[in-house]
This record gives C-alpha cells, sequence and structure tokens, in this order.
C-alpha cells in the first residue's frame, strides 16, 4: 500500500512542543510535527524528535510523515463524491458491479460509512508476499477480502472499506490511485506538499500495542 506524506510550516510555541517531547521519551513515537489553528488561522506549528529512535536524524517542519488512515478524508472520500455528484457511481451500487471477485450485496454507502460489516483490519502484510507485483498484491488482497464473512447490521470502522473503495476508483478510471490522487490535487488546485512516496524513509507511526511494533507504510 501507498504512503501519503506531507509537511507544514514552523512558528513556535512551547506547550505542544513539550507535551510532545514527553511522548517521544515514553516511547509512543519518535518524532512529531503539530500546527494549531484559531479561525482558520494558523497560530503557532513546530516540529521534533528524530525519524526513528535508530535512526537520529533530526525531524523538522519540512520532513515528510505517513498520513496513514488521514489518506481516507484527504482523497477517497473526496473523489467519491465527484463519482457520484458526476452519476458515475450511485451510493447504492453493490461493489460487486465494479470488482466481479464479490458476490455479496454491500454498497458503496455503507463502505462509505462503514456499515459494511467487513472487519477493522486483516494483516495483509503477513498474508501476501512483497515480492510480487503491486498488481499481483492488489489481486491477492480482493481474492482474501471477498473471501472473509460479513456481519451485517454493525458499525465498524475498517481499513477494508476504504481499500475495496481504492480498487473501485481504480477500475472505473482505469488509472492508478497515486495518478488519479495527483489528478484531483490538480484539478482542485491544491499546491500543498502532499503525495505517495513509498520508498522514502519517514518517521514512524506511533507505537502499536496490537503488533507489539511501530507499523511504517504498513496496513
Amino acid at each position: 500500500m501507498s504512503r501519503t506524506c506531507f509537511c507544514i510550516t514552523e512558528m513556535k510555541n512551547p506547550f505542544p512542543a513539550d507535551f510532545l517531547q514527553k511522548e517521544i521519551k515514553s516511547g509512543l513515537f519518535s518524532a512529531y510535527q503539530f500546527s494549531v489553528t484559531e479561525n482558520s488561522v494558523e497560530t503557532c506549528s513546530g516540529a521534533g524528535g528524530t525519524v526513528s529512535f535508530k535512526n537520529h536524524h533530526p525531524v523538522n517542519t519540512s520532513t515528510p510523515f505517513d498520513i496513514a488512515s488521514i489518506t481516507k478524508i484527504v482523497i477517497t472520500v473526496p473523489v467519491f463524491y465527484e463519482l457520484i455528484s458526476q452519476d458515475v457511481v450511485s451510493p447504492s451500487d453493490p461493489v460487486k458491479k465494479f470488482l466481479n471477485q464479490f458476490q455479496s450485496d454491500v454498497t458503496i454507502i455503507e463502505l462509505l460509512g462503514h456499515t459494511s460489516g467487513y472487519p477493522a483490519w486483516i494483516p495483509f502484510y503477513e498474508k501476501i508476499d512483497r515480492s510480487f507485483s503491486i498488481e499481483k498484491r492488489k489481486n491477492e488482497a480482493k481474492k482474501i477480502i471477498s473471501n472473509l464473512p460479513l456481519e451485517k447490521n454493525i458499525k465498524i470502522y475498517s481499513d477494508i472499506n476504504y481499500i475495496l473503495l481504492g480498487f473501485i476508483i481504480e477500475q472505473i478510471s482505469g488509472k492508478t490511485l497515486d495518478t488519479i490522487f495527483q489528478e484531483f490535487l490538480d484539478r482542485n488546485g491544491i499546491k500543498r506538499e502532499i503525495g505517495f512516496d513509498p520508498d522514502r524513509e519517514i518517521p514512524l507511526t506511533a507505537y502499536s500495542i496490537l503488533r507489539g511494533d511501530y507499523p511504517c507504510g504498513t496496513v
């Protein structure tokens, strides 16, 4: 899965930095960036820490960070609402209309609203050989998801919902998600330093008790 990175500008304020430095000392994460706004105006921002606890290269306000699941609302949701407003897709369309591996009646709106019944996540990084090509890994992920049991009538925040939405966007457009993302930025005049860069070394995501490690570029 691709990683999305962004940068912020630098202004100083001691309180957020002091608070975040305590979390570095606790081992929760190795670095941070922060930005505080009031009435849509940035009042302070800053950065600190190192790329990892082993790589002591200092982090600053230009260091790219993995924004992880924020990609759901930064790219997937707005792209889908564009498609819906253009009548390319309907909220009631089932997944199987776009991905022929699927037989269930789960719909677009259920994926968007986390009411599909899919589990919160599964360890794709353990189930799919990372030496496979990206297309083969995508196909393996689709196969795994298509065989998952569904728990209907429940609401659960699920990475799987948005992985499927990404696959559907690619199927509709015939383009890869990173290309779709860049076109969306260009079309909407978004000039911030944000994009896909899966091979670049970036600061670690916060420690995961579930995995017993610091996730980095994995879903």
